[in-house]
């Protein structure tokens, strides 16, 4: 089971349910674990986009930049997630970001089951936006090579993949 330090309840162990590695509450709400420790710049240094500056920094090069493809990566990936790079500082292959998307979209239907999916990430509530930030932290490592704001990456990665499944629901 679990434990977390950003929650504590009276409710007995016996009167919570699993759900994947987190636990719902019979009020049908969601415990958020807690999100892995941050990682130092300084062991990842081949990882170029680290912050929400080195982002925007990138974007605005991508676009005007003569010889890039506004459509993708010599890899495949779409530029759209060229904030996301391995460990090496490589953008991501397009099977590892289907990885993630497929893994988001289960973060979403856990939500969607638990009446906390919104119609626009935009609406998201505070738990949502945690849970799906922590759960996609402890599943990719890509998501823990940041500093500020927190979590940057994967707000960015939910604004790209979640209006395709909202229009699903």
């Amino acid at each position: 089971m679990p434990s977390s330090t950003s929650a504590s309840t009276s409710a007995s162990m016996d009167s919570l349910a699993s759900v994947g590695d987190a636990i719902a509450y019979p009020d049908n709400t969601i415990l958020v674990r807690p999100a892995p420790t941050l990682l130092e710049h300084n062991d990842f240094s081949a990882v170029t986009i680290w912050t929400g500056v080195d982002k925007k920094d990138f974007n605005q090069k991508s676009a005007t930049s003569v010889t890039s493809s506004k459509s993708g990566h010599s890899n495949g990936t779409p530029k759209a997630y060229g904030f996301l790079q391995d460990s090496k500082g490589n953008p991501l292959s397009v099977e590892r970001l289907e990885e993630m998307c497929t893994f988001a979209y289960m973060l979403f239907n856990e939500l969607l089951s638990h009446g906390k999916a919104p119609d626009m990430w935009g609406q998201a509530t505070a738990v949502a936006n945690w849970y799906f930030e922590s759960e996609m932290s402890i599943a990719f490592e890509e998501f823990q090579y940041y500093s500020n704001p927190p979590h940057w990456k994967a707000h960015a990665f939910v604004m790209l993949v979640y209006p395709t499944f909202a229009a699903t629901i």
